[in-house]
């Protein structure tokens, strides 16, 4: 009543007056809505409608807005729309002001927007949305830079597909992006991390070698001194030509073998990130073989070699691949030093399947317990 009294006394034949109200009807909260209209002096006609399934539907859209609008100002997330006739572009969300700039400050072309995107990212973008606009592509979808109004630069995951107007005609692309800046900078400490495993791996292994490495060098360091001593009183004794040139030969090529052991030793443990690249698993394995030999002799093993000649190049990290297989072999033979009763023999074979390349690592040691067996993968896990 109180809402009615003042719509009754100023409404008028020319502007009609709007009364939105509830009701409970049948325990129910209904809403309504009476429009009103002087008919003369005496009469005003007031027309009522249940308005409560568009209230609630009102009600629910601005539910739905507002949890959006929550989502996409937490988690960095908004949707884009593009006319691919007039190569406009629409873009919803806080993706502006995470970059720093005013709504004014970037146009509504699609190459405003590229303009944001980094240098090195653009022709990716590029390539893959034209790919999807002339039907190459199923769908786009990229991972790229944008720089910052203060020239730092946010990562973007975006993706997208084709949509048809109201007349069927497909005119647009609609997607959705999200700021992978956090995803990003934590995979690259990952991979930081690792690189930095890896190496801290190579050194101990390193370390671990060191006494086989120095018996390696001792052999042609010795027999370098040895021909030096050889070729000195040689001189002094007036020997032959032929004599003191076969030695200086020997002098050579102990040189080049002990320049080969550090050249070797160098590679397999050289400090430096993981780079992939194709790779020989066959000229890997002897390697390991050459720079590990005198461990297998001291230790009393037998080597039993089987490389598949027919073996394919696979994408790896070379020193890793080396490291891996190293790590094989100094497992097994501190593995065989406990068998006292039966031959140490360590078996390595290479070979092509259906899935790929097998290297196996095989000796005659104890093996492994059962719980430690379902451990072996587990990182940092020894025994």
């Amino acid at each position: 009543a109180a809402l009615f009294e003042p719509a009754f006394r100023t409404v008028t034949p020319d502007e009609p007056s709007v009364v939105e109200y509830s009701l409970e009807i049948n325990r129910e909260r209904r809403q309504y809505e009476a429009r009103l209209i002087g008919l003369d002096d005496d009469r005003v006609l007031s027309i009522v409608r249940d308005i409560t399934a568009r209230r609630r539907s009102e009600d629910a859209l601005l539910e739905a807005q507002r949890r959006y609008a929550l989502a996409t100002a937490a988690g960095g997330i908004g949707v884009w729309h593009l006319d691919v006739t007039n190569r406009t572009v629409q873009v919803e969300g806080g993706l502006l002001a995470s970059l720093g700039y005013a709504e004014s400050e970037v146009g509504a072309q699609v190459s405003d927007w590229f303009a944001l995107i980094a240098p090195d990212d653009l022709p990716d973008v590029e390539s893959r949305l034209n790919a999807h606009i002339s039907g190459t592509s199923p769908a786009f979808e990229a991972e790229f830079r944008m720089i910052a109004k203060d020239g730092s630069a946010l990562w973007i995951h975006s993706r997208g597909a084709l949509v048809g107007g109201g007349d069927g005609v497909v005119n647009r692309v609609t997607g959705t992006y999200m700021d992978i800046t956090d995803r990003r900078e934590a995979e690259d400490a990952l991979k930081q991390a690792n690189d930095a495993m890896v190496r801290m791996g190579r050194v101990t292994a390193l370390a671990e070698l060191s006494a086989t490495i120095a018996h390696e060098l001792n052999q042609p360091l010795a027999a370098i001194a040895t021909n030096a001593n050889t070729c000195l009183r040689w001189m002094d004794s007036a020997a032959s030509d032929d004599d003191l040139r076969g030695a200086l030969k020997d002098l050579v090529a102990d040189s080049r073998r002990a320049g080969q052991i550090v050249r070797r030793t160098r590679e397999m443990f050289a400090n430096r990130s993981v780079s992939r690249a194709p790779t020989d698993l066959n000229g890997v394995i002897p390697n390991v073989v050459y720079v590990v030999r005198t461990g297998l002799r001291d230790a009393s093993v037998q080597l039993e070699l089987e490389l598949d000649d027919s073996l394919p190049a696979i994408e790896a990290d070379k020193v890793q691949v080396q490291q891996v297989v190293m790590n094989l072999v100094l497992n097994a033979v501190d593995a065989m030093l406990e068998a006292q009763t039966r031959p140490r023999i360590l078996s390595m074979q290479s070979r092509a399947s259906d899935s790929g390349v097998l290297v196996h690592v095989r000796d005659t040691g104890s093996g492994l317990p059962a719980p430690d067996a379902r451990q072996v993968f587990e990182p940092f896990y020894t025994t």
